[in-house]
């Protein structure tokens, strides 16, 4: 697979003097052919590049509003926007909604009540394929874009993800040894209960080999880590816990028990990013912002 030809779509300036923030299209190639088109948002920094970011929003916020630049979001849970302020140039990736207003045939007048994921998951499965692979393949196609680009390509590669970012952060990190660390936010725990879920997230076979923390060990040296707030609807403390706790044995065993760590915080499902900054800044660059 080959990211290819970086186009500017729209563009904005003056919410930070040392950033701009653009839309982008990146084309994606698997075996020389174009299969789809990578839509977000870029922030670009003006000045020393930390490292660069792949910020996964959840399914119902848009690119822009994890950014800063649309209404919706509190401004602590910007995090594409707080990353960049950090120093980091971060791409924010579109990920399908769940609103269900494409959800049907418009030449035959019939649409459903389906949410857009389960839409094309449906679809999807009958051709063998899936749409988590659909949006690994975005997040995958920014890696390639990343580790090929003439400038800064040799700074470290950070995937952040919450909700169906987050999951979709977990997978992308178990899968590509050149993300460097990957936080999972709103996501992680016990997939005991995954019949209980979206159906969009069902994956045959899954739970005969994988569960979250053997997604988790599949990164292992690189680091890893969990954010979680208590009040968090998705599944109770003692889910994640219980799941986290593998992950932290398997670290340990390895010698590297600082490569892993997880923030339990009081709020709901949401971003919090505060240890999570902390370590992505950790593990991405080594020196203290200069600004």
């Amino acid at each position: 697979m080959q990211a290819i030809n970086h186009e500017t779509l729209t563009g904005t300036n003056g919410m930070d003097r040392r950033s701009s923030v653009i839309g982008i299209a990146i084309s994606i190639k698997v075996d020389g052919i174009i299969s789809g088109i990578t839509q977000g948002v870029i922030w670009q920094m003006m000045e020393r590049i930390k490292g660069f970011v792949i910020a996964i929003s959840d399914a119902d916020q848009t690119p822009e509003m994890v950014a800063g630049l649309a209404p919706g979001l509190p401004s602590k849970n910007q995090f594409a926007r707080r990353l960049a302020e950090q120093g980091y140039e971060v791409v924010v990736p579109a990920l399908i909604s769940r609103d269900d207003t494409w959800s049907g045939n418009e030449s035959l007048n019939y649409f459903t009540n389906q949410p857009h994921r389960e839409w094309i998951y449906r679809q999807a499965f009958e051709m063998g394929r899936h749409l988590m692979g659909y949006e690994l393949q975005k997040i995958l196609g920014l890696v390639d874009w990343y580790s090929a680009g003439s400038v800064g390509s040799d700074l470290n590669i950070g995937v952040f993800g919450y909700g169906e970012g987050g999951m979709l952060a977990l997978y992308s990190g178990a899968l590509d040894t050149r993300i460097d660390s990957t936080l999972v936010g709103g996501y992680f725990g016990k997939r005991e209960g995954l019949w209980q879920e979206p159906i969009y997230r069902n994956v045959m076979g899954l739970l005969k080999e994988f569960g979250d923390a053997e997604l988790a060990a599949m990164m292992a040296p690189r680091p890893f880590m969990v954010e979680r707030g208590h009040y968090d609807q998705v599944a109770p403390d003692e889910w994640v816990a219980y799941e986290y706790a593998k992950v932290r044995r398997l670290y340990a065993e390895l010698g590297i028990p600082e490569r892993t760590d997880i923030e339990f915080f009081n709020g709901p499902h949401t971003i919090n990013g505060e240890g999570t900054f902390r370590f992505l800044h950790e593990h991405l660059d080594w020196t203290e912002p200069k600004f």
